[in-house]
């Protein structure tokens, strides 16, 4: 939401549970605004869950054992891939052999941006900055590594497969990426994903299907 959202004076009628005990508020929203109130900085939409937030950082929300529970969003959270996407439309699906996916997660690459290096081959180098993402134990050459961001090429080796295991490791340290569901993923001592058919497309830069171009043509490949 754009964070210079329009405020309207009083339109947050502010409630309070003790005072009426018959009051549930059905559709609840978290809006947080800047401090001088004049700006919004963000807002979410929770279905039917009442929360309160203070000043401190912590959100309070009720639990299903109508018990008050606190988490604190301020807390950074822990290193380590969180979730793995196509890296154009950011969707959490199965992977594809050849497929640019982007890994993100906190604290997971270097601190400084890197861009792709070739190697003595004159192939995409498949470590970066001490930084390296493994597809069934296969080096997936990478494109971009930052803090929190990692794009790997997917490798065609892992055609066949019904799924695959991913691990992004640093050095020689290492991390699995576990597909707990279609689009959330957290370290977990076992690791899988899906695989799906790999049907690519060739157009021109124009993005016009046609007959052989000529040498030197620009050419966009799409799977």
């Amino acid at each position: 939401m754009n964070p210079r959202f329009p405020t309207t004076p009083d339109s947050l009628i502010p409630c309070f549970p003790e005072r009426d005990p018959s009051y549930y508020p059905p559709w609840p929203f978290v809006t947080k605004f800047n401090a001088s109130g004049t700006a919004l900085v963000y807002s979410s939409f929770l279905r039917r869950r009442p929360v309160a937030h203070d000043s401190s950082g912590n959100l309070y929300l009720p639990s299903d054992t109508a018990i008050l529970e606190r988490v604190n969003i301020s807390t950074p959270l822990p290193p380590g891939p969180r979730c793995v996407t196509n890296a154009a439309s950011f969707w959490g699906t199965a992977v594809s052999p050849g497929e640019i996916v982007s890994l993100f997660g906190p604290s997971i690459g270097p601190d400084t941006p890197a861009t792709l290096e070739l190697d003595d081959a004159g192939r995409v180098s498949s470590r970066l900055s001490e930084i390296r993402v493994l597809f069934n134990a296969m080096p997936a050459p990478l494109l971009y590594v930052s803090k929190n961001q990692i794009n790997a090429v997917v490798p065609f080796g892992v055609a066949g497969l019904s799924q695959v295991s991913i691990q992004r490791s640093k050095g020689t340290a290492r991390r699995i990426c576990h597909a707990c569901t279609p689009r959330s993923w957290s370290p977990h001592p076992e690791s899988s994903r899906d695989l799906r058919a790999l049907s690519p497309s060739i157009k021109t830069a124009q993005s016009t299907l046609g007959s052989i171009q000529p040498r030197g043509t620009p050419l966009c490949r799409y799977s």
